[in-house]
């Protein structure tokens, strides 16, 4: 929220570690490898996965003070994380039987529900804004989808024949994907009735972000064989 960025990098020659860059100078949170993160809405505390001790184990990182709190969860082995806008639940992705669930925990690790727990993977959850809802990527006919939670039932939200990964929220509660296939992928608004989604620009990318504090997408494009990094404001978000 204040303009930090919170990224993963594996410039120690690990998988990964976890860093924080306030415009002047870029510093690393823990000694832990870390594959999973996400930060509180106050932006004083995140939450960050690892498996430095031999199994995947949640922790709590104050940004302040530093201090590490593990969170021993009900669930085990975890793959990834999304802190909900109200602050008092996690959205988590567990392997348990051999494929990827989404259950819902609260921050000392509780079982609350389970959202999603078919035989396909459900992955890359992300909080609407005033989470409400939930949207995630599963498999339908071997094309990942788009699917939304509302907190009582999950309905399928895109229906075309290409993939949709990585769903993001604007600040507005407008919501974006990278929409494609055979590995090229483009920025696509989608439709939260209709579950169209209408891409932005004819660039290919691979990483699509918000940038809280301008509500605008962060984008890495490849070109010319090298990325680069672009800032891309919608429309419907100025």
């Amino acid at each position: 929220p204040d303009g930090h960025i919170f990224f993963l990098s594996n410039c120690h020659g690990r998988l990964y570690d976890l860093f924080q860059a306030d415009g002047e100078q870029v510093r690393s949170l823990t000694e832990r490898t870390v594959f999973a993160y996400d930060l509180a809405p106050d932006g004083r505390q995140l939450v960050f996965l690892s498996d430095e001790e031999g199994d995947r184990r949640l922790y709590r990182l104050d940004l302040v003070s530093g201090a590490e709190t593990p969170v021993e969860m009900e669930i085990a082995n975890p793959i990834g994380v999304a802190w909900s806008p109200q602050g008092d639940r996690l959205a988590v992705v567990a392997n348990i039987k051999g494929d990827a669930d989404l259950f819902l925990i609260d921050l000392e690790g509780r079982l609350l529900q389970v959202i999603a727990d078919t035989e396909a993977d459900e992955t890359d959850p992300a909080w609407s804004p005033d989470g409400a809802q939930l949207a995630f990527v599963s498999p339908r006919d071997h094309v990942d989808q788009l699917y939304l939670w509302d907190g009582h039932k999950v309905r399928l939200l895109t229906k075309d024949d290409g993939h949709h990964r990585n769903p993001v929220w604007s600040r507005n509660g407008n919501l974006y994907c990278l929409a494609g296939e055979r590995g090229y992928y483009r920025v696509a608004a989608v439709d939260l009735t209709d579950g169209t989604a209408v891409s932005l620009w004819p660039y290919r990318e691979s990483v699509l972000e918000v940038v809280p504090t301008a509500g605008a997408l962060l984008v890495v494009l490849y070109n010319d064989r090298h990325f680069e990094l672009y800032r891309y404001q919608p429309e419907e978000d100025k």
